[in-house]
């Protein structure tokens, strides 16, 4: 069942999955913030278990694919996802984070505090985009921790490729990826 606070606006594009929480001034599925859009927004898609906190914006698609929120998210207050962004499954976006459009953030990443994702942005999975960093770019390399304007690798993120990996998987990933900061 799905829990949507009365001050929330959801526009009828949105499609939403089960046990889902949306807060309160939250707003989903309005039309993108692009100066050349003039046609109907597509859809957005918002995966089962999860949870949507206060004052979030969520802006409705420009092309047909639509914006997607995976399922297991959790997307905490400020925060703000634009137009056609593609956010994995059980990624943490953290209060006043500016995703900008075409954004795609992979599986159990976390996106820290203030954080920003340039447009056309692609983070990958299991990694940490730290407090207040700014993020641009196309990185295929998963499980690190990036920091800084502009963000840049800085330190293998081991917690959550031991959380997410089978143990003999996470430990080679880890020792390949700690050949980098030597």
């Amino acid at each position: 069942m799905n829990h949507i606070h009365p001050t929330a606006i959801i526009d009828s594009r949105v499609v939403l999955g089960d046990n889902i929480s949306i807060g309160a001034f939250t707003t989903i599925g309005f039309a993108p913030e692009h100066k050349t859009f003039t046609n109907n927004p597509g859809r957005v898609y918002i995966g089962n278990n999860t949870v949507i906190r206060e004052c979030v914006t969520i802006h409705a698609s420009m092309k047909q694919a639509g914006t997607h929120i995976g399922k297991d998210c959790f997307i905490m207050s400020h925060a703000h996802i634009g137009h056609d962004s593609f956010i994995g499954e059980g990624a943490v976006i953290s209060a006043g984070a500016v995703l900008a459009g075409f954004v795609t953030v992979g599986d159990a990443s976390y996106i820290g505090i203030n954080a920003s994702l340039h447009q056309y942005a692609e983070f990958p999975s299991l990694s940490i985009l730290g407090a207040g960093a700014f993020f641009k770019g196309r990185d295929k390399l998963s499980g690190l921790k990036w920091v800084g304007v502009p963000a840049r690798p800085i330190a293998v993120n081991a917690i959550s490729i031991r959380k997410h990996m089978t143990e003999d998987e996470a430990e080679d990933m880890i020792k390949e990826l700690s050949g980098l900061f030597r």
